[in-house]
């Protein structure tokens, strides 16, 4: 038999791992958002790790091509909005009266077909925001490690040092070990292992910005770690 697929924790389980609990107050004592953290400790053990590929592998699209995808979208979604004001093709007018699964569901889907456009000239936009982050870091590597849990990784990390002033290592890896150990995850992490992750990947850093709701409330009275 094959291993089982890890699940999604809770983040009470992850909690009740040996140590996890104080490594966890200690991170929102010091400013880190608890909500944000356990997030992260819940998506983190589902994030699947994936091999050494080009890194618009998995796209469908050349590098080329997926730069010039956003203004695409973007067109595209101004002719939807152009669309969806005349009179005859409103969501808002029609949609309630015809849809073939009643007005009930007619009636929800109304707001999501009338802002279509917007919708989309938004995802381009985001995706837009994705390729400044990755093509000037990844652009020039001919091959990129396909990580998102890596990446998430480098990513918690640095947000554990904007919102404290220092790493903790030791409390990040307690909880991420919390977390795979209650997932079913086979993967295991120390402090030191963590450590090696994030500075021998300087590509990664600073990929994202910053997460205002990670904002420590208090930056008063901190010690040094």
């Amino acid at each position: 038999m094959g291993r089982s697929k890890p699940r999604s924790p809770r983040i009470e389980e992850i909690l009740a791992y040996p140590a996890a609990r104080q490594a966890f107050d200690e991170l929102v004592k010091r400013g880190l958002d608890k909500e944000l953290l356990g997030a992260w400790l819940v998506v983190l053990p589902m994030m699947p790790k994936a091999e050494r590929k080009d890194w618009a592998s998995g796209s469908g699209m050349s590098k080329r091509s997926l730069g010039r995808f956003p203004s695409r979208l973007r067109r595209l979604g101004e002719e939807m909005s152009q669309v969806n004001s005349q009179p005859l093709f409103s969501p808002r007018t029609w949609l309630p009266v015809v849809h073939p699964e009643g007005r009930e569901v007619g009636r929800r889907l109304t707001p999501l077909f009338e802002n279509i456009g917007g919708i989309i000239r938004g995802y381009a936009a985001f995706l837009e925001g994705q390729f400044k982050r990755f093509s000037p870091k990844l652009g020039r590597r001919t091959k990129f490690d396909l990580d998102p849990r890596k990446i998430l990784t480098i990513r918690l990390l640095e947000e554990v040092k904007r919102a404290t002033g220092h790493f903790f290592y030791e409390q990040v890896a307690t909880l991420l070990q919390a977390a795979y150990a209650t997932s079913g995850s086979q993967s295991t992490v120390d402090a030191q292992a963590l450590k090696m992750l994030y500075h021998r990947n300087p590509h990664l850093h600073g990929i994202f910005p910053k997460q205002e709701s990670l904002t420590p409330a208090n930056s008063a009275g901190r010690n040094p770690h």
